[in-house]
């Protein structure tokens, strides 16, 4: 259990430094960094290995060859799943440094996915330790009215995902334990390819749309989230490039819009200072321009935001904070400020959290440690002559 719950956690154990070490810049490059790919990751594994083994000896327990396989399994297994969970949402993580140092994103599950959560309900019947079952039945609850009363997600889902939790809460309540557990495995991982699925064709509309809308424009990239809790609604940016302007539109899909249309899914909207979400993580973005399209029942264009295509890769040429932070912004937007720039990824909302930086003239130094990873928008980056 041990192993399980330490390894599960071991890789953001870059926050311990990240939280600490000088801002938004600090956090992007250095969180989910080495300890997030597989070199690092198994490194922690085994030192976590190894530390279970001497508290082993410490206590004169001896340990069978299986029992220590089961540990080495628990180790090194959760960390692996610590990485493959994180690939799954559009954060992005790069395993495989320092062979291929680029980004490489799910774009499936939300990154507080309300129902892989929900999968736990079945431990607050099964596990031994009093505190761990109140600490468990609290997160349980919490999720569930979030879901519930927040407004985030459309009724048809919350309705659902209410059913779920009686179903999970019956089946450690009423089953044997073996069972009980494996109806909370099932849940995560039905739950986590429902996702995988339904972005996928998530992706396909958007493409279709895009290419009925825009058929002039090159497509860089897609960013999706789906609704939490909700397989059926999705954000999206889409990122295209058209005669030196690089232009990222926002679009909510519905999946099913006979039973939830569009205009009805609520959407994680990060960037609107007037949605839900938007109140929550204080959007400050402007509100953008209108998209140069039809919307219809299953997908609904909200805004868009345009820069010239050589417009940050000047910024990055006079300041090496621009350049840095563009190893990670995916979807990049630059505001001019009376004292400098604002720079900013619009996956992760308009505020001045973690995903926007200050850039002043004149430039900061550069003072911070360099990374190897490659940049998602190097189109960006290209000097122009």
């Amino acid at each position: 259990m041990a192993g399980f719950a330490i390894g599960s956690n071991l890789p953001d154990i870059d926050l311990l430094y990240t939280s600490f070490a000088g801002g938004p810049l600090a956090y992007v490059l250095q969180h989910r960094g080495y300890t997030h790919t597989l070199l690092g990751g198994l490194a922690g594994a085994l030192l976590l290995w190894l530390g279970i083994a001497l508290w082993l000896r410490w206590r004169r327990l001896r340990a069978s060859l299986g029992e220590q396989a089961w540990l080495a399994a628990a180790c090194f297994g959760s960390v692996l799943l610590h990485l493959a969970m994180d690939y799954t949402n559009n954060y992005g993580v790069h395993p495989f440094w320092p062979f291929y140092n680029g980004w490489v994103y799910g774009d499936s599950v939300f990154i507080l996915e309300p129902l892989l959560w929900l999968a736990a309900a079945p431990l607050i019947f099964v596990l031994h330790s009093r505190w761990a079952r109140v600490l468990v039945a609290v997160a349980v609850a919490a999720m569930t009215l979030a879901v519930a009363l927040l407004g985030v997600v459309a009724r048809p889902a919350a309705i659902v995902f209410v059913l779920l939790a009686a179903a999970m809460l019956a089946a450690g309540r009423w089953l044997r334990p073996t069972a009980a557990l494996a109806c909370g495995a099932g849940l995560w991982l039905s739950a986590t390819l429902c996702f995988a699925l339904a972005g996928r064709l998530a992706t396909a509309h958007l493409d279709a749309a895009a290419a009925r809308s825009f058929p002039t424009s090159r497509t860089l990239d897609r960013v999706l989230t789906p609704t939490p809790a909700d397989p059926l609604c999705w954000d999206a940016w889409l990122v295209q490039a058209q005669q030196g302007t690089e232009t990222m539109r926002q679009a909510r899909i519905a999946l099913w819009p006979g039973l939830i249309s569009a205009a009805q899914c609520r959407g994680v909207d990060l960037v609107a200072p007037g949605g839900p979400a938007g109140k929550v993580f204080g959007g400050a973005l402007q509100p953008g321009e209108r998209v140069p399209a039809v919307s219809d029942s299953g997908l609904q264009w909200l805004r868009q935001f345009s820069l010239p295509d050589e417009r940050i890769a000047r910024l990055a040429q006079r300041q090496c904070r621009a350049r840095a932070f563009m190893q990670f912004a995916r979807v990049p937007m630059v505001e001019v400020e009376p004292s400098g720039w604002r720079l900013g990824d619009l996956r992760f909302g308009g505020g001045r959290g973690f995903s926007w930086l200050q850039l002043t003239e004149p430039p900061q130094p550069c003072n911070f440690p360099a990374v190897p990873w490659l940049a998602p928008r190097p189109e960006l980056l290209a000097p122009r002559h």
